[in-house]
């Protein structure tokens, strides 16, 4: 990290921090903005359906922020779903995630996890999940990269039924995130995560997002998005899948 000079053979090589740096060794350069609030990234965007055949409604909601220094990364989102339908009963659906980095070195990092998931579908009020690990840049070029990190984390559900007793629980985790800018014409980002439990026994969760983000003319994209949330033991009677998609406009800045 620091300003970029002159090598001495100025083709071949280039001076960072006045370290000698080989050319054809840069994969990419990412500027560090001077100013706190210059370093961050923001994306919101926001969709709408309707059917008129059955009275059906949908509305999505979606934002992220990323911030980026030296050594750390802090990423953060998050996504609400609303729907409605001629004699059936509303459902909701909205969470919230941050995950923060600091960089060990060029690949490794550390990191924490944040996770708060209001779901109708799987009659949870509130789940919350704290965790912490890390992991590994299993690829990392200027255009894509493949991350993989695992962990530990704690999460406690409470649900809407107060039938329902509420549960907690010590899991580890381990997931995976691809992204890629080399359709040109569109950014693909998948993540993956499954997160075993250590305190009740044969239970698993399992989280999958999928967002396809079609770059538009000045700083407008639309977005496809798929989430799946899967819980291996759900209490009786409760649904173990929660999944949709969404179609939305956006804009970022």
């Amino acid at each position: 990290t620091g300003r970029v000079k002159p090598g001495v053979e100025k083709k071949a090589t280039t001076l960072v921090a006045d370290t000698s740096v080989q050319m054809p060794q840069v994969a990419s350069v990412e500027p560090i903005e001077r100013s706190f609030f210059s370093r961050f990234d923001v994306g919101f965007d926001v969709g709408y359906s309707m059917t008129r055949a059955n009275s059906a409604k949908q509305l999505s909601l979606g934002g992220n922020t990323v911030y980026r220094d030296e050594n750390n990364v802090d990423a953060a989102f998050f996504n609400a779903f609303r729907s409605s339908q001629a004699n059936a009963p509303k459902t909701r659906r909205w969470e919230i995630g941050n995950d923060f980095r600091h960089f060990l070195t060029r690949r490794w990092y550390a990191n924490t996890t944040q996770d708060f998931l209001n779901s109708d579908e799987q009659q949870l009020s509130l789940r919350t999940t704290i965790g912490g690990g890390v992991g590994r840049y299993l690829l990392r070029s200027s255009k894509q990269y493949l991350a993989l990190g695992g962990g530990l984390a704690w999460t406690k559900e409470k649900y809407t039924d107060p039938a329902v007793p509420n549960k907690d629980s010590a899991e580890a985790f381990i997931g995976t995130e691809y992204m890629t800018e080399k359709l040109k014409f569109a950014d693909l980002v998948n993540r993956f995560t499954l997160y075993p439990s250590l305190t009740i026994s044969g239970r698993y969760r399992a989280n999958y997002t999928f967002d396809l983000k079609f770059n538009l003319p000045g700083d407008w994209y639309f977005r496809i998005g798929l989430y799946d949330n899967f819980d291996s033991h759900p209490p009786e009677g409760l649904s173990r899948n929660d999944y949709g998609w969404s179609n939305s406009f956006g804009l970022k800045f």
